[in-house]
């Protein structure tokens, strides 16, 4: 069953139990591309928590689908941003080589030639980018 992360107030949870919705989520949206051809893309990869959720995915598959993350990385506005009225601002964005480091912490290659950060804004970095085919996107940004 889909659980919507916005109605069971992610503010008030602990670190784990966020972790935990976000991957029973994207398990569930991941089981309706078992066997579809295709890489996964997340359009807006901030700190990389979802990138590394759906990383873990894709290794438990094995099947060798290509990660693609697209962010500016570190170009968020001065000050942050606020995703809603009444929202705290979120801190400014990490940089690509933030992610790395973050996802070298979790013992991710990141010369993996199947993991790829592309810098850059999404109307710019993904229409050049060189995929063949694509089973799912998150939309995160």
């Amino acid at each position: 069953m889909w659980r919507e992360p916005f109605l069971t107030s992610p503010w008030r949870k602990s670190l784990q139990a966020r972790v935990e919705d976000q991957l029973e989520n994207l398990q569930l949206v991941y089981r309706h591309i078992e066997g579809v051809p295709g890489d996964i893309v997340e359009c807006g990869v901030w700190k990389g928590g979802s990138l590394s959720l759906l990383a873990l995915l894709v290794k438990a598959e094995g099947n060798g689908r290509a990660l693609w993350g697209f962010d500016a990385f570190g170009t968020a506005p001065d000050g942050g941003f606020s995703l809603l009225p009444g929202v705290p601002s979120l801190p400014m964005a990490p940089s690509r080589q933030e992610v790395i480091a973050a996802f070298k912490s979790r013992n991710w290659d990141m010369e993996d030639p199947k993991i790829h950060l592309v810098e850059g804004w999404f109307h710019e970095t993904l229409p050049n980018a060189p995929l063949d085919s694509v089973a799912l996107v998150h939309l995160d940004g």
